[in-house]
């Protein structure tokens, strides 16, 4: 599962419970940084996809949160 914090500009991961896993992302306009993440996908490479509302971007990452 994948939430975006928008107020900690970061991706959080959770287990299928419901637990912390990992988290990836901080502020900034770099690449694999954020400023509010809104939206998050995945699609069937388990690429995740995450929209920003002040960067007006999305970019792409790995299944680990790694930028790609």
């Amino acid at each position: 599962l994948l939430i975006t914090d928008w107020a900690n500009h970061c991706i959080r991961v959770l287990d299928s419970d419901g637990a912390f896993k990992s988290k990836f992302g901080q502020r900034g306009e770099r690449p694999g940084q954020f400023l509010e993440p809104y939206g998050v996908a995945v699609d069937s490479e388990d690429r995740i996809f995450v929209a920003e509302k002040a960067n007006n971007r999305v970019q792409m990452f790995t299944p680990e949160g790694e930028f790609i």
